[in-house]
């Protein structure tokens, strides 16, 4: 009787004593949870950002060159299950164990039935420590897969820098015209592939980009670097697509569809077949005396010169290659009136080396020139170029001038190979 009371008292102190040793262990819970937690914490947050760039890469179905491992993430979810379930026996102790100073039958049942506070702090340590390694593979991977790209602030651009695989050679910078054409592919990709105006679409990405060109140096160089990629901050507005990023909108697309198809001609019930011709556009070819294409090459000479010319390349060497007259002929009734010069060249540099140099200036009659394009082979494939000139600027009768310039440097020219002008006519009453 006495052994079986004493087996019991022993037994009933060995719970107490277990109890305030657990307590103790609980307070020192409570310390880990305010000095160690909010360690732990940030650990978790630079995962969690990482794991989000890494999926929506995925999401966006973007080619990845590398062979990478991805067997440590199986190991990373077992370990985070781990995690969330030592972190659930936190929130069960926290709730039954920390209300009461005094020790009730119900904390003692639960102090039997669970994991002692000893116990989960030591386990919560060991899987830490096993994730540390882990995480510093994710953001291994992360880098991996964007490269230079992770430091590019906005979505759209970091997409297209990884697609274009600069990320791959850890490039700084890379040609403007190669992320155009991989702006372009995405933008095909958010239309279904149903792009009607591809050379429009082409130039809006294009001058949006040339925006950036230079802002971290003293001039254009036809390249983008990350940090000019940076200029082009991140919004809610701007970041889900290229056509939001670019500010394509529905109006202009739709007002660009067709550019080459001019106005319908629209009768009302109260014309005549004479009086709707007046809602039609015309054009009319302009004649050009150009039989043969013409060069201007390092060797040669300033033939115009300032006031007439001014700006950056005002003083490479240049010439005039040719020039032609809007005619009053060329309008085709009194009911039309001019509106402006379209005009589309073949050009092309000396080949090799530097390029974005060399240009063509326009000039209408004896006023300054005004350059109308710079000759770039790596931007324009086709060598073919065109330039407008405003209704504002231009009346029948004056002549137009087209002067070609080149450097001066070792090597450079530029050849202006063909040349086409229309004179562009609207109805007098629109």
């Amino acid at each position: 009787m006495i052994t079986d009371t004493l087996n019991t008292l022993t037994t009933i102190y060995g719970c107490i004593s277990t109890a305030v040793s657990e307590f103790q262990c609980m307070k020192d819970i409570n310390e880990i949870t305010n000095k160690k937690f909010p360690i732990y914490e940030r650990i978790l947050y630079s995962l969690q950002e990482s794991m989000e760039r890494i999926i929506k890469i995925f999401k966006n179905k973007i080619p990845i060159r590398h062979t990478l491992k991805f067997d440590f993430l199986d190991i990373l979810q077992l370990k985070l299950d781990g995690i969330t379930g030592l972190l659930d026996m936190f929130k069960k102790w926290d709730k039954i164990m920390g209300v009461r100073k005094c020790c009730s039958f119900e904390q003692l049942v639960f102090l039997i039935r669970n994991p002692r506070p000893s116990n989960i702090l030591q386990q919560l340590e060991t899987t830490i420590n096993d994730i540390e390694p882990v995480i510093k593979d994710v953001i291994k991977l992360e880098y991996d897969i964007l490269g230079t790209a992770i430091d590019i602030e906005h979505p759209i651009l970091q997409k297209a820098w990884v697609m274009v695989g600069a990320n791959q050679l850890n490039e700084s910078d890379i040609p403007l015209h190669t992320l155009v054409e991989h702006l372009f592919s995405m933008y095909e990709t958010e239309n279904n592939y149903l792009v009607i105006n591809k050379e429009y679409i082409l130039k809006r990405i294009t001058d949006f980009l040339i925006i950036f060109d230079g802002m971290a140096s003293l001039v254009s160089d036809g390249r983008l670097s990350i940090v000019e990629l940076n200029y082009c901050k991140p919004s809610k507005y701007n970041s889900s697509s290229v056509k939001e990023m670019v500010n394509i909108t529905d109006k202009e697309q739709y007002e660009n569809l067709f550019p080459f198809i001019k106005d319908i001609p629209i009768k009302k019930d109260d014309e005549s077949e004479e009086d709707t011709f007046t809602y039609t556009h015309y054009d009319a070819d302009i004649p050009i005396d150009f039989k043969d294409r013409v060069c201007v090459d390092y060797t040669g000479h300033r033939t115009i010169k300032e006031p007439l010319c001014v700006g950056y390349g005002a003083d490479f060497n240049n010439l005039k290659a040719c020039e032609f007259i809007v005619s009053s002929d060329l309008l085709p009734s009194n009911k039309y009136q001019l509106y402006g010069v379209e005009v589309e060249c073949s050009a092309t540099d000396q080949g090799f080396g530097g390029t974005n140099q060399s240009h063509l200036r326009y000039q209408i009659n004896d006023e300054i020139t005004v350059k109308a394009f710079q000759v770039d082979r790596e931007l324009c494939r086709d060598n073919i170029y065109h330039f407008s000139i405003p209704p504002e600027d231009i009346k029948l009768g004056d002549t137009v001038k087209l002067w070609i310039f080149s450097p001066g440097w070792s090597g450079w020219c530029m050849w202006l190979n063909s040349v086409k002008a229309s004179a562009n006519f609207i109805p007098a009453n629109m």
